[in-house]
């Protein structure tokens, strides 16, 4: 499938296409050579939806109505435009089905949810502060072990056929096996895919990478994209962290009590950039740290501390880059 093709069409369906960008959906679609890229992003647009990606919008009858008829009216243009019968019916026959099978998608969301046109979606979002921890029970009984300053969003209930949640910042799971339903964690660029396990999460949006550890059973990790694409499966006392702005990923063992220290109150790094831990001690102790240097964010260093005092933390840091620290207040300089 061509990616161009399906980031514009992605871009038409969710009505944010330019005035040229329209004169290329007219050629794309004229041309009816782009079935599969159209199937892919209306399954996309599905899927979003059933997973909740789209649980902070309020998708109306109304809103459904003009985006089909938003498509079907592009395509009468371009049907009477048309000089090729054959390409016009074959093209207005593959666009209004999936224009229908899209709102087809819409309605069975609403019966799945048992939802009005002016009801908000039902979700639960549990957000932390700094400093703060909470312990979540999802629907099917499954726990999450939230840190502070995250966020995971969640349907009131799992459907028939997976149980989907969204996360930014970090967390624990512990999931209640159900080989009828995968549990899936969308993190940012990533998806983390599981049946029954304990895992940790970290995709702090201000972060450069995404980690993810295994503390029992597997998991696979996908890149949340229009490919998809399985980046690596994980077994226990392993664990990978994806770069996200260049897509590469790092691979390491992590010692079985390190797997998810930040639990039990203890700060441990393995192989990760100086930057990313200084945003954690940040978030850790509610400070902002000013680094002089900053061509030490992306050094990458590998400490454990207990992490009860924030004097003894800078120590080790400083000591590891080469910087001296000073404390004013909740402000701290390194240089």
């Amino acid at each position: 499938m061509d990616n161009q093709i399906i980031t514009l069409l992605t871009r038409f369906v969710n009505d944010e296409c330019s005035g040229t960008e329209l004169k290329d959906i007219k050629q794309i679609l004229e041309s009816g050579n782009y079935i599969n890229e159209w199937n892919h992003v209306i399954g996309q647009a599905e899927f979003n939806i059933i997973s909740g990606s789209l649980n902070n919008t309020i998708i109306s009858d109304s809103k459904s109505k003009e985006l089909f008829e938003r498509i079907l009216e592009s395509n009468r243009d371009v049907a009477f435009e048309s000089d090729n019968r054959k390409e016009s019916k074959l093209m207005w026959n593959w666009i209004s089905a999936a224009a229908i099978a899209l709102i087809v998608a819409f309605a069975s969301y609403y019966a799945t949810m048992n939802w009005s046109s002016a009801e908000v979606s039902e979700f639960v979002e549990v957000i932390t502060e700094v400093g703060e921890r909470k312990m979540v029970t999802l629907p099917d009984g499954s726990t999450v072990r939230l840190d502070d300053l995250s966020k995971i969003s969640y349907p009131i209930e799992f459907s028939e056929t997976a149980r989907v949640v969204t996360l930014e910042g970090k967390a624990f799971f512990e999931i209640e096996s159900d080989l009828s339903r995968p549990f899936s964690v969308f993190a940012n660029e990533i998806e983390v895919k599981v049946l029954g396990t304990a895992f940790g999460v970290r995709a702090y949006n201000d972060d450069n990478e995404i980690a993810v550890v295994v503390e029992r059973g597997s998991v696979s990790i996908v890149e949340n994209s229009t490919d998809a694409t399985e980046i690596e499966k994980l077994s226990p006392d392993e664990q990978i962290t994806v770069d996200r702005d260049t897509r590469t990923f790092r691979f390491n063992r992590v010692a079985r009590e390190d797997t998810n220290a930040w639990k039990d109150g203890r700060l441990v790094f393995h192989d990760e950039p100086f930057g990313d831990v200084i945003r954690a001690v940040e978030r850790r102790y509610n400070v902002k740290i000013d680094v002089a240097d900053q061509t030490v964010y992306t050094q990458r260093i590998t400490f454990k501390q207990n992490g009860d005092v924030l004097e003894d933390v800078l120590k080790i840091l400083s000591l590891v880059v080469g910087l001296e620290f000073e404390i004013d207040g909740n402000r701290v300089s390194m240089k």
